[in-house]
């Protein structure tokens, strides 16, 4: 699936300066909502963003505000949404009205930032402060499809607005707004389309209502799974059936910022080479001990791609800990010939062709997202692995007949390991989508396991931590085949801080020789 990455927009150079033009903070409300209109009826932010972008003529600092918003909005949608009906039992309308005061609500009732009760934030509910603007999108191109951060960036930034420097700690924390510049802001938002300008008053009262009352009315609301987790109720239930011992943390994990991770190149250097460099432009990173990361490197304070020291020289990628499992357990090797059955944008693709000297096939079904394949390894300096589009499963279409020693599927799924980076995928996605999504799995691994020579190795990954998705569907795979072995591999990886990966799952099967 298309999904955009929580990142970094260039801010206009003079940004900081007293003296710079400075863009109403009503305005970004507004276009954040517009974004969550979009989320709310089916549009992803990967493909809602650049339309809005473009037909608004946002500049780069504008996207950036309007998807950091967006961001925040959709980790608190299910709290919003539960005050919403309790300010308002009767349906918003029109949706542009509604939209406007999640987005209100979702900022006014996230967790108070330790500020809020000290001399600069106030005191009281009426002086609350919160944190919202922390990370927002770098350029168009950034886009990540099924699990990792691939050549995509993340980074804080503050965001001024016309009403002044929003209050920021001395450690450059994103910035805070207080609850009556929330409340201005939302009700002048109001005034910008005619079929909302009428409802100024209303958004008022309703949004001073919660704030005089938001103690209450938030522990009245959180006894609701949907709004205490922030995720729909059959998400709820499904994690809750899977993980019965874990599924809470699960969930309130799902609301915390990711960091950075980088997979270093291996044809470039080693780790400790670019650690060194890293800390010599005063960037706080760590090098991983866990076994699988040899080349992985945790950046606590995300940054712009392009301020990663030689990233345009291929030095260094972008890719959660968890998808670079991927090319280790593969264990390609020189003069083998590879699969990568759904390759796009492709790091995985990448990290292949930076361990050994392969014959690579990349293929993918979106023949625009396929063609930045070759674009990612041209950065790296790598060699370029064969590109088609085309749909794995028809394997006639694109076989010439020659097996594959080795076979990567990073299947289609449900992407419910990485809503920590997309938190519209919880909102986009339905129940039905995980049985469908199940038997989409299936056929790919009927398609692909024939291709495979026998001694050679098939590694299917989800960055799903749905069940249906992985273990399920692994062993459904062994009880079809029987000249099917299964190898060790991590099996269900959780979401995690410490150390900082995505929800991810492997399996790896090897053909037998003799059959």
């Amino acid at each position: 699936m298309n999904i955009a990455i929580e990142t970094t927009a260039a801010i206009r150079p003079d940004a900081r300066s007293p003296t710079a033009a400075r863009r109403p903070l009503h305005l970004d409300l507004r276009a954040a909502a517009d974004l969550l209109g979009c989320v709310l009826t089916g549009q992803s932010l990967a493909s809602a963003l650049p339309q809005l972008a473009k037909t608004g003529h946002w500049s780069a600092a504008e996207r950036g505000a309007a998807q950091a918003l967006s961001f925040e909005v959709l980790r608190g949608l299910g709290r919003a949404q539960a005050l919403l009906a309790a300010l308002h039992p009767r349906r918003i309308k029109p949706p542009e009205l509604e939209q406007l005061l999640l987005v209100a609500i979702a900022l006014l009732s996230a967790p108070r930032s330790p500020q809020a009760d000290s001399p600069r934030g106030g005191q009281g509910n009426s002086g609350a402060a919160h944190r919202f603007l922390e990370s927002a999108p770098s350029s168009p191109q950034t886009d990540v499809a099924r699990g990792g951060q691939e050549n995509a960036g993340a980074a804080p930034r503050i965001l001024d607005s016309v009403l002044g420097n929003p209050q920021e700690d001395s450690l450059g924390a994103p910035p805070l707004y207080p609850d009556h510049t929330l409340i201005n802001q939302a009700v002048q938002a109001c005034a910008l389309r005619p079929k909302t300008r009428h409802a100024r008053g209303l958004v008022n009262a309703l949004l001073r209502r919660l704030q005089t009352e938001r103690e209450n009315l938030l522990q009245a609301v959180m006894q609701g799974d949907p709004a205490r987790y922030n995720h729909p109720d059959w998400w709820v239930q499904r994690m809750r059936a899977a993980y019965p011992q874990d599924w809470a943390n699960l969930l309130d994990l799902a609301a915390q910022r990711p960091a950075m991770t980088l997979r270093v190149n291996a044809r470039w250097g080693d780790r400790g080479a670019y650690l060194a460099l890293l800390r010599a432009q005063g960037m706080d990173a760590a090098a991983p001990a866990t076994p699988g990361l040899e080349q992985a490197l945790i950046l606590h304070r995300p940054v712009p791609v392009q301020d990663l020291p030689l990233f345009d020289a291929g030095a260094v990628s972008v890719q959660d800990a968890s998808a670079q499992f991927a090319a280790g357990l593969l264990d390609a090797r020189d003069g083998m010939r590879v699969l990568d059955a759904c390759a796009a944008p492709g790091g995985k693709t990448a990290h292949i062709l930076e361990r050994a000297d392969c014959e690579v096939l990349a293929l993918d079904h979106d023949a625009t997202r396929a063609e930045r394949i070759g674009a990612t390894l041209a950065r790296l300096r790598l060699p370029q692995a064969q590109v088609v589009a085309a749909n794995a499963a028809q394997t006639a279409s694109w076989w010439d007949g020659r097996a594959f020693d080795r076979i990567l599927l990073d299947a289609p799924c449900s992407a419910s390991g990485i809503v920590r980076r997309h938190p519209d995928i919880r909102w986009l996605r339905q129940d039905a989508d995980i049985p469908a999504l199940a038997v989409q799995q299936a056929a790919l691994l009927e398609a692909l396991w024939p291709l495979l020579a026998p001694g050679g190795q098939l590694l299917y990954a989800t960055c799903s931590v749905f069940p249906e998705e992985g273990s399920e569907q692994a062993a459904a795979f062994l009880r079809r085949h029987d000249d099917a072995l299964a190898w060790a591999a991590p099996g269900q990886i959780l979401p995690s801080r410490s150390p900082e990966r995505d929800g991810f799952y492997y399996a790896l099967f090897a053909k037998r020789t003799e059959h």
